[in-house]
């Protein structure tokens, strides 16, 4: 049996309910790099704030990081104080127990949900109250 990836990177906003979302076909530094290069690219006039773990790809010192983006790390094994979970979640409740014929099945699948996923839907599941008094503290 043979086993086919894909990966979904991404970013929202609690506040607003947008969300930023980059399919690329490894989880590794250079396409971080090229996610973070094309998600400043989109907010360019923006200073972005992004709450990462501390994934070996997120503090890799070859990684540029955009001088309109700034890192947040979260302690060790904190992934519920990250907003962007709560969305993985609800696209993976959506698809568990599923059979799909193949990998562009899924991807297609996970495609149409993220499109129907509304800005209100985003804010309800990640704008969580203690997060959203840091920010406008």
């Amino acid at each position: 049996m043979t086993f086919e990836y894909y990966y979904l990177f991404g970013a929202v906003e609690p506040a607003t309910g947008d969300d930023f979302l980059l399919e690329l076909p490894a989880l590794n530094t250079e396409t971080f790099q090229v996610f973070i290069d094309a998600f400043s690219q989109q907010y360019p006039s923006t200073t972005n704030i992004m709450i990462m773990d501390r994934g070996a790809f997120h503090m890799a010192r070859d990684l540029v990081i955009p001088g309109n983006v700034t890192f947040i790390f979260l302690p060790p094994y904190s992934p519920e104080l990250n907003p962007i979970e709560r969305y993985w979640k609800h696209l993976k409740d959506q698809i568990a127990w599923r059979a799909f014929e193949d990998l562009q099945q899924l991807k297609d699948h996970v495609a149409r949900l993220i499109c129907e996923t509304t800005p209100e839907r985003v804010r309800s599941l990640t704008q969580f109250p203690f997060f959203m008094v840091a920010i406008n503290g």
